[in-house]
């Protein structure tokens, strides 16, 4: 299942979304506050609870011995493993491009960072991303606080070249699972699914195809 959202738009997530549709019955969805679905989006926080909803409708529709995998890239990366810590109700999830702080980022992702935090901020980001965005931070733990509570096998995928979140995000990530989260960073491949091409989503497949059997 794949969650659209914050840093992408559907155009990018089809190309991954078709490839896995090879292996199984794949969801996607707007979370809230974006495209069709209703609400306010809260930027990886509440986002958990969209995701936990797409794993029961999963769950419901495709039997109990269906294998469900999350995957989400940027704010959905967050939404997923937000979803693993305080659930845990899918087999495995897939964070790509995902934060392990909050701040500290590259140059681009302080200026998302300080939108995201402040009320004039959101306010900023409701008008030019065309977003329904929630006005408050709720000050949720950031992900470096939940990946030592999943129990489920974990991939952290980030790109080499990501200009938003540095690639030592994602070793901040794997070393905090206490190295049971399995990391690969992709040469040459940027952000989220902005980044996704033909040999990237190719090596995300391959990539869950490996943790699938885990």
């Amino acid at each position: 299942m794949l969650g659209h959202g914050f840093c992408g738009s559907w155009r990018n997530v089809v190309p991954l979304a078709k490839k896995l549709s090879a292996r199984g019955t794949v969801y996607v969805f707007d979370f809230r506050g974006h495209g069709a679905s209703e609400g306010l989006t809260t930027l990886g926080n509440l986002e958990a609870l969209d995701v936990h909803a797409v794993v029961e409708l999963a769950r419901a529709e495709c039997g109990p011995s269906a294998r469900i995998i999350t995957v989400g890239a940027s704010m959905g990366g967050i939404a997923v493993l937000r979803e693993a810590s305080y659930y845990g109700s899918s087999d495995a999830v897939v964070s790509i491009s995902a934060p392990a702080e909050w701040m500290g980022q590259q140059a681009r992702a302080r200026v998302l960072g300080m939108l995201v935090t402040s009320k004039l901020g959101r306010a900023v980001a409701r008008r030019f991303f065309r977003t329904r965005v929630e006005p408050t931070w709720m000050s949720p733990p950031p992900p470096l606080e939940l990946v030592a509570d999943i129990t489920i096998p974990m991939l952290i995928v980030h790109g080499a070249t990501d200009p938003f979140v540095n690639p030592r995000q994602a070793q901040l990530l794997h070393d905090a699972s206490g190295d049971r989260a399995f990391l690969r960073v992709i040469s040459d491949y940027g952000h989220a699914e902005a980044g996704f091409d033909e040999r990237v989503v190719d090596l995300i497949d391959r990539e869950i195809a490996s943790l699938s059997l885990v």
